[in-house]
């Protein structure tokens, strides 16, 4: 479990003249601690009035290694004693607005207005935090407050998630596809906002690999597969050709310890070394919880591994083509879907696939379409000062068989506007061609994650 500092913050003023008061505010953040350590470790420190405090707290920060910071004020503190430490930290921060009193009576007098006073506090740090453009969140609520525990818990999971992301690393097969300039980055810009490392990985390692494989892994995977999945006009020499890259993929991953992977199926071509497109280890990376995108499309991958550790269920997808009359999208690509995230009224088809766009010899996909439900759709985009933006959008997966004519993973999905004003607000927002999906209304939780990366955010 990560480990969260607690700060309470009070007076010197108060500790010299009124001691108790003192002792009575320290019990006050004993209180808090217990209701923190529900969710976390927690590394209380206060109540802190003095500088010379503040110092013993950066020195503990550091032996502690502490994910992040709850602040809370006990009494009224000044600014200057805590922000010098929070501009420095480079932690995630919280302020939490709360106090013991839930209720004001006709009986209030000095002493619950001694107890029950913080809130100026929280305003004189907030505004000199944001003058000086130090990114924390604030939640403000009632100490014994059910939905406050929710919120700070949606914290901690926030920044446990995004310290996890911010050490990812996902590998890149095959470079980005020619002049699709919506999703390109540069791994620079990359890694300075989200903290992803992209690891390139040559045909000819893969290649390798493959002359490795064991024909008794390669028959236990095939077994496995048609445990799973129904196959249909499917030969073995496919299948065998798709499953050995499946496993050479495999080892590239467990060597780079990569959490996620992309590829561009355009460089994909008799002279590769590899003799087809992995579309059948993509759709079970995806439902292994790894990020994935194609064309080469990192940003992308890094929206979906995203998804995949904030639910353990998420998907690459694409707008293919819209359904102005019922109000909905198709959603489409080559052959990279989530088995995971299928309908469970339908088979799993593993299908032979002509590879028309290079010439590589038939690969094996699975055909399927995917179970209805809530969901929520995730993009990334990049703004010209060079940040990446989250634009999250609320839907709906409808529960609808797969199309007779289609044997690409396929659904549709309706969104909570009228189609044409959605896609106007999505292209507007410079949304790319590629996007991520999760299951459930996730925009609470993605904004806070935003917040928490000093991130953009847009909701349509």
């Amino acid at each position: 479990m990560e480990k969260i500092g607690l700060i309470g913050l009070s007076l010197d003023l108060y500790k010299n003249k009124l001691p108790k008061f003192i002792e009575k505010l320290s019990t006050f953040q004993n209180q808090l601690k217990e209701i923190l350590e529900n969710y976390s470790e927690v590394i209380s420190f206060g109540p802190i009035v003095e500088k010379t405090q503040i110092d013993e707290i950066s020195e503990n920060f550091k032996e502690q290694d502490i994910l992040g910071v709850i602040i809370v004020f006990l009494s009224y503190s000044p600014s200057l004693l805590i922000s010098p430490f929070l501009k420095k930290i480079n932690k995630p921060i919280l302020i939490w607005n709360t106090q013991k009193l839930f209720k004001i009576t006709k009986n209030f007098g000095i002493d619950q207005l001694l107890e029950n006073h913080g809130i100026h506090g929280v305003q004189d740090l907030a505004c000199v935090l944001k003058r000086e453009n130090v990114s924390f969140q604030l939640i403000t609520g009632h100490y014994k407050d059910k939905n406050t525990y929710k919120q700070i818990k949606n914290w901690i999971d926030g920044i446990e998630i995004v310290k996890k992301f911010k050490k990812s690393r996902i590998g890149n097969l095959g470079g980005f596809f020619p002049q699709m300039g919506d999703f390109y980055i540069e791994r620079e810009v990359l890694k300075s906002n989200l903290g992803i490392e992209i690891v390139d990985i040559s045909f000819d390692k893969v290649a390798n690999f493959i002359k490795t494989i064991k024909r008794t892994d390669i028959d236990r995977t095939i077994k496995q597969d048609l445990k799973k999945f129904k196959p249909k006009n499917l030969s073995r020499e496919t299948h065998e050709r798709s499953v050995k890259l499946e496993l050479a993929l495999r080892k590239v991953i467990k060597m780079e310890k990569l959490n996620g992977i992309s590829i561009n199926f355009l460089a994909f071509d008799k002279f590769c070394g590899l003799e087809t497109v992995p579309f059948l280890a993509i759709c079970k990376f995806l439902s292994e919880g790894m990020g994935y995108a194609g064309e080469g499309d990192v940003l992308t991958a890094s929206s979906v591994l995203l998804l995949q550790y904030l639910t353990g269920e998420a998907n690459f997808v694409e707008m293919f083509t819209a359904d102005f009359s019922n109000n909905l999208i198709l959603m489409c690509h080559m052959a990279e879907s989530n088995p995971k995230m299928a309908k469970k009224d339908e088979p799993i088809y593993m299908v032979e696939f002509p590879l028309i766009f290079n010439e590589c010899k038939p690969a094996t996909i699975l055909s399927f379409t995917l179970k209805e439900g809530i969901a929520t759709l995730l993009n990334f985009t990049q703004t010209k000062e060079n940040k990446i933006k989250f634009i999250v959008s609320n839907v709906e997966v409808i529960d609808r068989k797969p199309l007779k004519n289609i044997i690409s993973p396929h659904f549709f999905i309706r969104p909570s506007k009228k189609v044409k004003e959605f896609l106007t607000d999505f292209s507007l927002q410079g949304g790319t061609h590629h996007s991520a999906l999760c299951y459930g209304d996730q925009r609470e939780k993605l904004k806070l994650i935003s917040e928490i990366i000093n991130l953009p955010y847009f909701e349509i």
